[in-house]
């Protein structure tokens, strides 16, 4: 299992609203066609882009909402303080410093690229969020 993998289902379980069917979630069908749900507005009944046909929920696997920043700081559980400075360089870029050491090492800080999900982030900040949950609840 890569680190994303670890650190998003260890997200998952620490903020449950991560993988609510509703919509803009991703799921998987019998089929394993992964689709985004576009309405829930009965339980019985999913809608997702690219077909007119619904769905039974039982009928298809949960893959989740894409994570953001948000989730993540919820994941982290505000047990830190992080400096926040605003960059903009080609994109805009938030960045985040927390001197913390994990086995006698200082952690750096960190660039969220804005309006990217966890998925497209680099895998140093993907590898940084991941050490720091791993701190946060153990």
């Amino acid at each position: 299992m890569t680190t994303l993998e670890k650190l998003t289902n260890k997200i998952h379980e620490l903020v449950p609203e991560t993988v609510e069917l509703s919509f803009g979630c991703w799921i998987q069908l019998k089929s394993h066609e992964v689709l985004r749900v576009t309405a829930h507005d009965y339980p019985e009944i999913v809608c997702v882009e690219g077909t007119k046909q619904a769905f039974r929920p039982d009928d298809l696997k949960i893959l989740g909402h894409p994570i953001t920043l948000e989730h993540v700081l919820k994941a982290m559980n505000s047990k830190f303080l992080l400096s926040l400075n605003m960059s903009y360089q080609s994109e805009k870029v938030l960045e985040l410093t927390m001197p913390t050491y994990i086995n006698g090492e200082l952690l750096r800080g960190s660039r969220w690229k804005l309006g990217k999900p966890l998925s497209k982030q680099s895998e140093q900040t993907i590898n940084w969020f991941a050490n720091i949950l791993d701190v946060c609840h153990t």
